[in-house]
């Protein structure tokens, strides 16, 4: 793929929502954040929307896509076609892509000759690595939305209490009186929709959501990443309890950030409902820069390896917790 034909045209996900789910927001909340985050590497670019799942349907001037995202469509038509220059940061490939990107490499070993995986999370790196792929653990890049400019003062705020109903009515039994008297249980999820215009509504609630998070909250009680990692982001105290799943799968983006508890530890009364927000702007400094890097690299521009490499070592080392 010759990278001079590249410029500075970005694509920006948008979604087409299947009829039978509703709208996950923290999609949006995922194209935010990785628009910002371009932005921060490379100054001024421009945006095109297009479909995640059909980045190999693209038509138009050619255009860089970062990769950040969780590839999960029954398809592999997010591979995208030579009009796209992909940059593979922050990807999460969801167990059955895993098993269509298996077969394609069966059957083409060069299908990402000169790629080299960031991967948002620790099961993606190790099944690229089983697979004999370059990869490296990059993390998410919605941990580098900037700080909020005014903390809200202790129990002058509110208590959002984020995830699934089921999962949301055992936190409100968990909860300390004080909390639950000032919470808001809800979720990031809104009524599907198929039109472009309602589309860009549900873009514009989701950056609604973010300004709530910064101006209200004073705790964030979540079992959706993309709730605590941008809450984290911007310097809201998060408490996260695991909905059940595998945590290196799905979670281990916030690995050395803050402790993911349990259902058991919920049930057992042993979550802590106080915690500190971490201090990692130094993690986002390293987020931005390997990004900065790796699109100047992708563009077939000279950069420091050496400094690459460390920046990367950096970020897979990062932690807040003694890890």
């Amino acid at each position: 793929m010759e990278a001079g034909r590249f410029k500075d045209l970005y694509i920006r996900y948008a979604y087409r929502m299947n009829t039978a789910w509703d709208v996950n927001l923290g999609d949006y909340i995922q194209s935010e954040a990785t628009a910002r985050a371009i932005e921060a590497a490379m100054g001024p670019v421009r945006f095109r929307p297009w479909v995640r799942s059909e980045l190999s349907w693209y038509e138009g001037e050619p255009a860089l896509c970062v990769m950040q995202g969780w590839f999960e469509h029954n398809t592999l038509n997010f591979l995208p076609n030579q009009s796209i220059l992909p940059v593979w940061v922050g990807t999460h490939l969801a167990p059955h892509t895993r098993g269509q990107l298996a077969e394609l490499l069966r059957l083409d070993r060069d299908a990402f000759v000169d790629q080299k995986i960031g991967c948002r999370d620790l099961s993606t790196l190790a099944w690229c690595r089983e697979q004999g792929l370059s990869a490296y653990f990059s993390r998410c890049l919605t941990l580098t939305l900037p700080r909020r400019q005014n903390a809200v003062a202790k129990g002058a705020g509110k208590v959002f209490v984020v995830g699934a109903r089921d999962w949301r009515e055992r936190v409100r039994q968990a909860l300390p009186e004080d909390l639950r008297g000032r919470a808001v249980f809800m979720d990031q999820y809104a009524a599907r929709t198929l039109s472009p215009a309602e589309a860009a509504a549900q873009d514009a609630q989701a950056k609604a959501l973010l300004a709530r998070y910064a101006q209200e909250a004073e705790l964030v009680v979540t079992s959706r990443l993309h709730c605590a990692q941008p809450c984290l982001a911007m310097g809201i105290p998060v408490v996260f309890i695991d909905p059940a799943v595998d945590v290196v799968d799905r979670f281990s983006a916030l690995r050395g950030l803050i402790k993911v508890w349990s259902l058991q530890d919920l049930d057992e009364g042993r979550v802590g409902f106080d915690p500190v927000c971490p201090d990692f702007e130094a993690l986002k400094r390293d987020l931005i820069e390997n990004l900065r890097l790796t699109l100047l690299r992708a563009l077939g521009r000279e950069v420091d390896g050496a400094a690459l490499q460390a920046c990367r070592e950096r970020i897979a080392a990062f932690s807040r917790l003694g890890e």
